[in-house]
């Protein structure tokens, strides 16, 4: 059972997350960066969130390995793929700031949600321009859809029912 100060951490914690995660898809979709000042804030966040006990059951190493994991993928995205994925080092800081509120367990559910929906955003967008006459855009950013997936995934994690999914056995029972 939780305690009253840790529930009230955590609702002032995902109230905030839900401050920052508005700013990041403005700004990301606005002038293609996500802002340094809400991904330190969110990174803060999450390290205080894995230090209290966590409604998921994740001891705190977890989401250090989240931390670590999530952004070194976004990090090996950015230095491989590079601007064609259009993979910036904010979507590499922000992927940091991700895994280190979900941990190692939600990141596949993360990668999912997140792919699923940037690519509607970016199908959406391109109609858009296309029926305006314009070419559809090089790059589209990334971070409204990793705030998204973030979100989702924080919200559940916190009402005592974590997204984990470690197989792709897994993904197929969802369907079920």
């Amino acid at each position: 059972m939780l305690s009253i100060p840790v529930i009230a951490l955590q609702s002032s914690a995902l109230l905030y997350l839900l401050v920052c995660v508005r700013e990041v898809i403005a700004t990301d979709l606005r002038i293609l960066q996500i802002p340094d000042r809400e991904v330190g804030v969110l990174l803060i966040l999450g390290l205080m969130m894995a230090t209290v006990e966590p409604a998921t059951g994740f001891v705190w190493t977890d989401y250090l390995i989240g931390c670590a994991a999530l952004g070194g993928f976004y990090l090996a995205l950015n230095l491989f793929a590079g601007r064609t994925a259009g993979i910036g080092f904010g979507d590499v800081k922000f992927g940091f700031a991700c895994g280190m509120w979900i941990g190692w367990q939600g990141i596949l559910a993360h990668l999912i949600i997140t792919v699923l929906v940037s690519y509607a955003l970016f199908l959406g967008y391109a109609i858009r321009r296309w029926r305006r006459g314009r070419r559809a855009p090089r790059v589209f950013p990334w971070g409204p859809g990793m705030a998204l997936a973030l979100t989702a995934i924080a919200i559940l994690n916190l009402t005592g029912e974590p997204v984990v999914l470690t197989t792709p056995v897994e993904w197929f029972n969802l369907a079920r």
